[in-house]
């Protein structure tokens, strides 16, 4: 315990960044960041529910900001980095608080089962964040999927074949958007995709029932008579959380939404508009 005081002498950020208890209100604030984005990124992709046209308007509004939105994800990449760096130091200086190791299996009788999970939860999250920028931002991971692409015909936004050339339509003077609707769709119609992101999202919602609590604890705000309220604030996110973004590959998968491609202009048509 005396190194730990002895590294939060400077006080500030030296103390922010080498104290357990700076470090835990750094987790705190980052990890009530990044609850507020994983909570609008799900009320966003349930618009895939309402259709194309609706879904499709929302990420090319989300495509316009052109600038905007990549600082946007940069500083979101930063406040996970960050978040990462403070829990991996704070085991850290936990570990070597601890002057007696278990000489017995601990017991678990006030822990969460999800509390007690969290370096694993945590792993398949930093795994799944990964893979999901170069699924659906970078369009690495599955470029036949990414490139789908709705031409403007006569007012009216139309899903294009697989032949289609977004370069040559575009040079020919037509007004094209990404598919997101149908990137969505097919991507998560693989199985394997698809049982990837339950399991993602399994784990986020196990990880945030317990974090959702500590940071509510880390910050003062859990006391008196508040404290059964805050108590439940993490399982509510995480069940929340958990119904609406398994929903999404479950409706991919079992087919009850699929991708319409009726009105679909002809291969030859993107030429003229």
């Amino acid at each position: 315990m005396s190194q730990q005081s002895q590294t939060a002498k400077p006080g500030g950020l030296g103390a922010l960044f080498t104290s357990t208890i700076g470090l835990k209100v750094l987790m705190a604030v980052t990890g009530a960041a990044l609850v507020l984005f994983v909570v609008q990124h799900m009320f966003a992709n349930l618009q895939i529910f309402a259709g194309r046209e609706v879904y499709n308007e929302y990420a090319h509004f989300m495509q316009s900001l052109g600038k905007l939105l990549w600082v946007a994800r940069l500083g979101l990449i930063l406040i996970v980095v960050l978040h990462i760096w403070a829990a991996v130091h704070v085991a850290r200086l936990n570990d070597e608080a601890r002057q007696h190791r278990y000489h017995k299996p601990r017991k678990y009788q006030v822990t969460t089962p999800w509390a007690r999970y969290m370096l694993f939860s945590g792993v398949v999250i930093f795994l799944f964040i990964v893979y999901h920028i170069l699924h659906f931002t970078a369009g690495l991971a599955d470029p036949a999927v990414f490139n789908h692409w709705e031409v403007l015909v006569a007012g009216h936004w139309m899903p294009t074949p697989d032949s289609f050339d977004p370069a040559a339509a575009v040079a020919a003077g037509a007004e094209i958007r990404h598919d997101a609707y149908e990137m969505f769709i097919l991507g998560l119609q693989k199985p394997m995709v698809g049982l990837f992101y339950v399991v993602a999202n399994i784990a986020l919602a196990m990880h945030l029932a317990h974090a959702c609590t500590s940071m509510f604890q880390t910050l003062g705000l859990s006391y008196g008579k508040y404290r059964p309220f805050v108590v439940l604030i993490g399982p509510a996110i995480g069940a929340l959380l958990l119904v609406g973004n398994v929903l999404m590959p479950l409706a991919m998968m079992t087919g009850m939404v699929q991708v319409d491609t009726i009105g679909a202009v002809a291969p030859v048509s993107h030429g003229g508009h």
